[in-house]
């Protein structure tokens, strides 16, 4: 660590990874790639993230900023790694990673909807209309609506 006028920083001389700079890394390598290797790279993105930083009532406000930012990217990881696998139609792989999801942010209405239709195309429409009831208790009003609108969106019928 080095002091600057901002505050505490990294020695930059130093050839510090951290799993932060990692996390950001594979996101962004998987931006060109085919579905097979995008797939590969945004699972180990996946793996990397733990959750919200811890934040105390003394946190500072540059260390929710980076939780709120790390906490978005981890949604678009997310979603394009259940869209990549649902187009391979890897329909358990996307069962699996958006149940994870699911279980680290419940408010996650695209792991909800990739998990629906991923049990619908499996022709598990019993456990689809029970991941959809689920989404029902978990999300808000609105994003239910989206989730349902997605699914008709998608031609997905589990009536």
């Amino acid at each position: 660590m080095v002091s600057e006028p901002a505050g505490y920083v990294l020695n930059p001389d130093l050839n510090i990874t951290t799993d932060t700079d990692l996390f950001e890394k594979y996101w962004h390598q998987a931006k060109d790639l085919n579905d097979a290797s995008r797939i590969e790279i945004l699972k180990k993105a996946f793996s990397l993230y733990r959750g919200p930083l811890y934040m105390s009532e003394k946190s500072a406000t540059w260390l929710m900023d980076e939780s709120f930012r790390l906490a978005g990217i981890y949604a678009s990881v997310v979603s394009e790694l259940l869209e990549a696998l649902y187009r391979t139609r890897d329909y358990a792989g996307v069962r699996d990673y958006a149940t994870k999801a699911i279980q680290m942010d419940p408010m996650n209405l695209q792991a909800h909807y990739w998990l629906t239709a991923s049990l619908a195309k499996s022709r598990n429409r019993g456990l689809a209309k029970q991941a959809l009831a689920k989404a029902k208790e978990m999300l808000g009003e609105e994003d239910y609506a989206d989730v349902l609108y997605q699914l008709e969106n998608q031609n997905i019928k589990l009536g």
